[in-house]
């Protein structure tokens, strides 16, 4: 097995499926920061993803347009933020439980969706769904170690490039500067003339476009396909990224990238042959990992609290 996975790193392959797999979480962990900078953990990442997914997908069989898909799963995964920020500032309901809600609503929605238009209640994969596109890059493509960065869906650039726009964003922005002071300070931005419920819901509306390119990426760039429920966690696993990254985008991207490594070496070690361990075992490893990471770092964490200053 050891030379198998050796092999499979000198080819590059490792690499590939690791760019194609931390795209989603890396998008939706950018998402639940912008939540997280107003003072909301966004548990409702998954469902968000969920919905984006299943009416990118029937937006682009109807279309034949996968940008149009993108749109349609975008303006479904806004709604649903919008619909939390809604019950948690003007109802002032626990932003915890109403994600919780969310995330059942989506799941219930779909599979009611699936079984009433197309009268399937586990998937659905209709016919001429134009896929988002791979960017290749000319030169790059035929250089032997950095051809692994072409070939990659144009989401799999969006994930990397939202990284670098959210630390702008949060960092070198007058929005940023109101965004981190809406969530550290209420009381403190009032007095300054910002308008907090408008900074929030922007938020909320910034989370709800990249959980849509998220969610249309699962059914209409990594496949041509919607299944019940088939952001299988993402959504969560994105809400442990952003704790992993100490809720900074590189931070984010460092997490993201460890939980998408761990995930291929799960799809490498299916498809090691004569494997005889139970693909449940397998499938587990990547949320095994994460689960692992996360309680490194918040013991690492815990020590740093409790370790007193010196001099």
């Amino acid at each position: 097995m050891a030379s198998f996975f050796f092999q499979q790193i000198l080819n590059l392959s490792v690499f590939a499926i690791v760019f194609k797999l931390v795209a989603p979480v890396i998008l939706a962990a950018i998402g639940g920061l912008f939540c997280g900078k107003v003072g909301v953990m966004n548990i409702g990442l998954e469902g968000a993803m969920l919905v984006s997914a299943f009416f990118s997908i029937v937006v682009n069989a109807l279309t034949g347009s996968w940008m149009l898909g993108i749109l349609a799963g975008c303006g479904a995964s806004i709604l649903l933020c919008l619909m939390l920020a809604f019950f948690t500032f003007k109802y002032k309901a626990h932003h915890i439980v109403t994600g919780f809600a969310i995330n059942t609503f989506a799941s219930a929605m779909t599979i009611f969706l699936l079984q009433t238009f197309f009268g399937s209640s586990g998937s659905y994969q209709p016919e001429g769904v134009a896929m988002i596109p791979v960017v290749d890059i000319p030169v790059i493509e035929n250089i032997p170690v950095l051809s692994v960065i072409s070939g990659h869906s144009l989401i799999v650039w969006i994930a990397f490039l939202s990284v670098v726009l959210c630390s702008l964003v949060f960092y070198k922005t007058p929005y940023g500067a109101h965004l981190i002071a809406v969530g550290e300070n209420v009381q403190a931005a009032r007095s300054v003339g910002i308008d907090e419920m408008k900074i929030k819901y922007s938020a909320f509306i910034i989370c709800g476009v990249l959980c849509g390119i998220s969610g249309a990426f699962l059914s209409t760039g990594a496949t041509s396909m919607f299944v019940r429920d088939m952001t299988a966690g993402n959504g969560f696993i994105a809400l442990a990224v952003i704790s992993l990254g100490n809720a900074r985008p590189y931070g984010v991207l460092r997490g993201g990238l460890i939980f998408g490594l761990a995930n291929a070496v799960a799809i490498l070690i299916e498809t090691y042959p004569g494997l005889s361990v139970p693909s449940q075992f397998i499938q587990a490893i990547p949320y095994a990992v994460t689960i692992l990471m996360l309680a490194v770092h918040m013991l690492q964490n815990n020590r740093r609290m409790i370790t007193p200053a010196k001099g």
